[in-house]
């Protein structure tokens, strides 16, 4: 069993305490328990001695990448719900990110089983980066692309706020059962 194959095994039989912390979240997340599962997940994720780093090299730089993928696939970025920082001029955006997190973290996961490590980012990788981007989300019954998911999602937060509808269209499944 490789490295990865354990962490999977590992996140499969214990939570790491993060379920306790879900229910714990608050509005505006004013407990700052981001963080504290933060500080549990990326370890257990990338390894112990794994710190996020917006300006760190290996998996941090492949994160980042993912992630920018996803914060300019068509989101206005200039009103945040709870983002609130005048140096950051994508706060709607990265609003609306946080819960497909996990499906970059999930893919940078499997990059770095295949491809090792510490991977330079060139255009190569970031080809294969943006592919991990290309799954298929459960959306209301339906499969959908992770960008076409991501479209119907931000449309129908425009429609929460016109009254329009009680809830947003997210995706309920991330990926296939395995």
């Amino acid at each position: 069993m490789g490295i990865q194959a354990a962490v999977l095994e590992d996140l499969r039989k214990s939570d790491f305490g993060l379920r306790a912390l879900q229910g714990r979240v608050r509005s505006g997340d004013p407990d700052n328990i981001e963080a504290q599962a933060a500080r549990r997940y990326w370890p257990a994720l990338l390894g112990p001695d794994f710190r996020r780093d917006r300006d760190g090299k290996g998996p941090n730089q492949l994160l980042n990448y993912d992630y920018g993928v996803l914060r300019a696939a068509g989101l206005p970025p200039y009103l945040g719900l709870n983002h609130h920082n005048r140096y950051n001029a994508f706060c709607l955006a990265d609003d609306l990110i946080e819960p497909c997190r996990p499906l970059v973290d999930r893919g940078i996961f499997n990059f770095l089983d295949f491809y090792g490590p510490d991977p330079e980012l060139n255009s190569t990788v970031k080809r294969v980066l943006i592919e991990t981007l290309t799954g298929r989300v459960r959306v209301e019954g339906g499969w959908l692309t992770l960008f076409d998911a991501l479209t119907r999602y931000t449309m129908s937060l425009a429609q929460v706020f016109n009254g329009e509808r009680k809830t947003l269209r997210f995706p309920n499944r991330w990926w296939p059962e395995e």
